[in-house]
């Protein structure tokens, strides 16, 4: 109808003019806002045409269930050349003996997803270190699971990936306290692993 309409536009543009953002009463307005936000980043780059609106979606399901992850266009750069590509940053809550941490990760989409499997990493803050865990093998921080081994672009989904490194990082925490005498270097990502061969 043209009055829900209005209300939707009306919402937006208040939230876009200096209120806070995602503080619409109406969930499934910030839901709609929050599918246009990660559709906007999709669109602009064009690796990733053919399955956009898929890829629009599961973003949005991400980010309605997990908030503090934020759509974001992000440039990297191997061997003198640099591809474009979807990412996700922010925190996972995870259950650790019955305290809730936060801990930060990033969710690569592949130019080839979802036919390919997105790459996730564990990013620690400058007070964290990687933790190796069955999940977490190297100082990368890249996560290793059976979901992502197995993926499949009929049955698997971003949401769900959250879910399962949600449960593997609750089993066996993939970073610690960063000792004084240690460093901090940020990690970086495998362009090579992120593009289809």
């Amino acid at each position: 109808s043209h009055s829900a309409s209005a209300s939707t536009e009306q919402a937006r543009s208040e939230e876009h003019q200096g209120g806070k953002e995602g503080t619409v009463s109406n969930a499934g307005l910030f839901y709609a806002s929050a599918m246009q936000d990660a559709m906007e980043v999709v669109r602009r780059i064009p690796q990733y045409a053919q399955h956009q609106e898929q890829i629009a979606s599961q973003l949005n399901y991400l980010q309605r269930d997990y908030p503090s992850l934020a759509p974001k266009q992000t440039e990297l750069w191997s061997d003198g050349r640099s591809q474009i590509f979807v990412a996700f940053g922010g925190t996972l809550p995870v259950p650790i003996s019955g305290k809730v941490y936060n801990i930060p990760v990033e969710i690569y989409v592949p130019h080839g997803f979802p036919q390919l499997p997105p790459l996730a990493f564990v990013r620690p803050t400058r007070e964290m270190m990687i933790q190796a865990t069955d999940a977490v093998r190297g100082e990368d921080g890249q996560v290793f699971l059976p979901y992502l081994h197995t993926w499949s672009p009929q049955t698997h989904t971003l949401l769900q990936l959250a879910q399962e490194m949600i449960g593997a990082f609750g089993r066996a925490p993939p970073v610690y306290a960063r000792p004084s005498s240690q460093p901090y270097t940020p990690p970086a990502v495998p362009l090579a692993a992120l593009s289809p061969s």
